[in-house]
């Protein structure tokens, strides 16, 4: 109700799911998605628990399993949610986030496609001059800094060439559009993960990954398993 509040104020608005919640039935997550959609927001972001980000969590799923829909049920529940939002009007443009015609998210997209970007404030980060940094995430450390004349990071580092590539590759995997194919072809060339090229070709023969028009991009399966194909790249 108040997001479409929000729509009919005449707000873009986004809205948020998580799939694997304790609790949470195929028929509850199914009905989430539809009272998302019916409210007429523009964009929609889907996560799966990562439920090894909480130990508490980890622990209930493994003595109390039955609370949590298994590993195949979330992923026939992701598929399918991939066409319920395509058919209503959504385009499945990167892992977790679908839109409107015109309402993709520009903030995160720019993170995706490594656009320079100034990180000011606490715990913010930033891509500026071929360099990452990172602000500190204490306010009282982040105040004495600046007090000091001195930049509150705690991080600060130059991106190498190499750096750059594989950035290029893991973040531009995240989109629909995916990577060029030469890239990705170059790196592999130049990879010592003697196992890679072979990998690369398996991923493609069994549909986790798609070769189309000069670009290489996750298929809707591929995207639920794409963890394991972009640590081959980091």
């Amino acid at each position: 109700e108040a997001l479409a509040t929000v729509v009919e104020a005449g707000l873009l608005a986004s809205g948020d799911l998580i799939l694997g919640l304790p609790e949470q039935t195929a028929e509850s997550f199914r009905a989430s998605a539809a009272g998302l959609t019916e409210s007429g927001v523009g964009h929609v972001s889907v996560y799966l628990l990562e439920v090894e980000k909480s130990k508490t969590i980890e622990e209930d799923r493994r003595l109390h399993s039955e609370r949590y829909l298994s590993d195949d049920a979330q992923a026939d529940l992701w598929l399918e949610l991939c066409e319920t939002l395509g058919a209503r009007g959504f385009r499945h443009y990167e892992i977790s986030n679908w839109a409107r015609p015109g309402q993709q998210s520009r903030h995160n997209r720019k993170y995706w496609t490594r656009t320079p970007t100034l990180g000011l404030g606490v715990s913010a980060h930033e891509l500026w001059n071929g360099r990452r940094r990172a602000n500190v995430s204490a306010l009282p450390a982040y105040l004495e800094a600046l007090a000091s004349g001195r930049r509150p990071v705690v991080l600060d580092r130059e991106v190498d060439n190499e750096e750059q590539v594989r950035e290029e590759i893991v973040l531009g995997l995240r989109l629909a559009e995916g990577v060029a194919e030469g890239r990705i072809a170059s790196w592999i060339a130049s990879s010592d993960d003697a196992r890679l090229p072979g990998d690369y070709a398996d991923w493609l023969a069994i549909g986790v990954l798609a070769a189309e028009d000069g670009r290489v991009r996750f298929t809707e399966r591929g995207f639920l398993v794409c963890n394991e194909v972009l640590c081959r790249f980091v």
